[in-house]
């Protein structure tokens, strides 16, 4: 299953697409659940390991099968 890893310090946002937290490089974050195209930049979704949903700017990750 494809999961979504951090490659440099990246902000969390909540479902409501505001800040949540910031992670480390090299942070599994969870399973990869699509993208959403904006205007200036790609968010990746993922669900987290508490089974909520995030989003994370897609140049911050890597998205890997394990």
């Amino acid at each position: 299953f494809p999961v979504t890893i951090t490659n440099r310090p990246a902000q969390i946002h909540n479902e409501e697409l505001k800040v949540y937290t910031e992670v480390p490089a090299n942070t599994i974050l969870g399973v990869y659940d699509g993208k959403l195209q904006m205007k200036n930049k790609t968010l990746v979704k993922f669900i987290s390991i508490e089974n909520n949903e995030r989003w994370v700017d897609a140049k911050n990750v890597k998205i890997e099968n394990l």
